[in-house]
């Protein structure tokens, strides 16, 4: 088994070295680039057959970037296919399909075009798909993340292609914070429900107080209405928290990846991660600044509300209530 693994990688091997040397390339590359493109090429075959998968997808990725030749990026995607990355792979798949050749492209070209063909419909039906649903909540209130990847509201309640393997599902929705852990075979497809507590509002006593017998009538009340500061502080209070949880998300993440890259070199099997923890980063930031943006407006909206004085002559009369006592007029 080993003398035949090692048989294909040097045919491999020498099918990029024909590939990238041919002139019949669908773009125009220097010399110094194609050379280094192919012994990225070779490096990546090298790795492969050492079963080190992340190397070799990293340099089969570095050549394919250089030189965009299907017989380069179908070898990027199995790469990512042995690293469990099968979303990338089938998408790094239809893009060696659609890479345009030119006239008279070598045989090799055309074959890896089909090959790309084949296998992505053969993944297709490995790809495990996840549908999250809600309840007790709509989706325009709650954060949802997967394996700390944000979860576009777009794809609430509909079937996404994910990786196999252990997958965190996670909601939040101001203080509260849903979490659902599965795992997913090959193949799999499975509904998760993320189900929060009803919120509760309390409205307060608007029973009215009669007015003792002889009092004068009760003038229009010209209280501010401050319900839109009221809003504008309550959603900035809840982007806040939210701002916050991903921040000690982002901040626990950072000290994973300083303990997995010295010196802040990351290597290639640290790039998910290092991706992860910019989104995380990116939405902290976003939400302690629309957050605190929110509950400025708020504070400005409060005092400033204008008091909506009613139209009437001026006068001036005595009231008395149960509990007090004092002067009423208007001018």
């Amino acid at each position: 088994m080993r003398a035949r693994c090692l048989c294909w990688t040097v045919a491999s091997t020498v099918a990029f070295c024909v590939a990238l040397s041919a002139p019949a390339a669908a773009q125009q590359v220097d010399d110094a680039t194609r050379s280094a493109a192919r012994q990225l090429a070779t490096d990546g075959s090298v790795a492969y057959q050492a079963a080190d998968f992340a190397q070799a997808y990293d340099r089969f990725n570095r050549a394919y970037q250089l030189v965009h030749v299907p017989t380069v990026g179908i070898w990027a995607a199995r790469s990512l296919v042995k690293l469990g990355r099968f979303v990338e792979a089938s998408e790094r798949y239809l893009e060696v399909t659609r890479a345009p050749l030119s006239e008279g492209a070598p045989p090799e070209h055309l074959k890896a075009l089909q090959d790309a063909t084949d296998e992505r419909a053969q993944l297709l039906t490995r790809i495990p798909n996840v549908r999250v649903l809600l309840a007790g909540a709509d989706a325009s209130e709650v954060f949802v993340s997967l394996n700390d990847q944000v979860l576009p509201a777009a794809l609430l309640g509909v079937n996404r292609p994910v990786d196999p393997g252990k997958l965190r599902v996670k909601g939040v929705r101001g203080e509260q914070i849903v979490e659902a852990n599965l795992e997913l075979a090959e193949g799999a497809k499975q509904d998760v429900t993320l189900t929060f507590a009803k919120l509760s509002h309390v409205r307060p006593s608007t029973a009215p107080t009669e007015p003792a017998p002889n009092s004068a009538p009760p003038m229009l009340s010209s209280a501010p209405d401050h319900t839109l500061a009221y809003v504008a502080m309550g959603v900035g209070g809840a982007v806040l928290i939210t701002g916050g949880i991903f921040g000690g998300l982002a901040l626990a993440q950072k000290s994973d990846l300083e303990q997995a890259c010295p010196a802040h070199q990351c290597g290639p099997a640290q790039h998910a991660a290092n991706d992860r923890y910019e989104t995380k980063k990116l939405i902290s930031g976003v939400g302690l600044l629309a957050g605190a943006a929110l509950v400025g407006a708020g504070v400005v909206l409060y005092f400033s509300a204008p008091s909506a004085a009613p139209e009437q002559a001026a006068r001036l009369g005595v009231f008395c209530t149960g509990q007090q006592i004092g002067l009423r007029g208007g001018f």
